[in-house]
């Protein structure tokens, strides 16, 4: 990664383009974000063009400063600028997402990371300037699935009034061409966070409410058909 994420957020900014945080309605139990970091997450969006990026672990996050703490009310365990400390559960994995193909240098980079080996690099059978689909063991995609819904399901008023009704914010990895990112694994250590328009965005953030259990079905069913959606229940 480069330096450049010297900003009162701790991350950086991240490239706009439109990618894929789906999720669907399970029997796990869903906790709400802490108010201050959702405050946090969308003063950084709106403060950033509604797309950024902060590092999955806090090993390889920045000290949050006692300024920023205060002005966002964060929790006591909240320290760095790291998603698995922003998380409302445990993150288990050591990176998120799913396998891409990634370029033979920005394999390169992790050999030098200590992602892979150079022997696992030759097992991959790529050359310089070729691609080949990696990531490193401990990749998953559900956090991010999870992450996206924990924020648009519990503070679904909080995005609208940020960013109009036809928003909804998705979470996944990092893309692998952003200018800050170097290495092949640093696409799964760092999590994007931007904000998604469309027609559907109110369905998505209403099914998101019913999936973290802020709404009922029949509730669910009374809103779809009162704003035209009763063909997508």
């Amino acid at each position: 990664m480069s330096d450049d994420e010297n900003n009162m957020f701790g991350g950086f900014s991240g490239d706009t383009g439109s990618s894929s945080s789906g999720g669907s309605r399970s029997t796990k139990e869903y906790k709400p974000y802490s108010e201050g970091v959702v405050n946090l997450i969308l003063a950084a969006l709106e403060s950033e063009g509604e797309d950024y990026i902060w590092p999955l672990k806090t090993s390889d996050a920045a000290e949050i400063p006692d300024s920023v703490r205060e002005q966002f009310d964060l929790p006591d365990d909240v320290t760095h600028f790291a998603v698995e400390q922003f998380a409302p559960f445990e993150i288990d994995s050591e990176g998120i997402g799913t396998p891409v193909n990634v370029s033979y240098e920005q394999l390169q980079e992790s050999v030098e990371a200590g992602y892979l080996s150079e022997d696992e690099l030759e097992e991959l059978d790529v050359e310089p300037g070729e691609t080949v689909k990696w990531a490193f063991d401990g990749v998953e995609s559900t956090p991010q699935t999870d992450l996206a819904m924990c924020l648009n399901g519990f503070f679904a008023d909080e995005i609208i009034a940020a960013f109009g009704d036809d928003a909804k914010v998705r979470v996944m990895a990092a893309k692998k061409n952003h200018p800050n990112i170097n290495g092949a694994h640093e696409r799964y250590t760092n999590v994007r966070y931007y904000v998604s328009r469309s027609k559907q965005a109110p369905l998505s953030r209403e099914r998101a409410r019913l999936t973290v259990g802020e709404i009922t079905k029949s509730e669910f069913e009374e809103w779809a058909e009162s704003h035209g959606f009763e063909d997508k229940v």
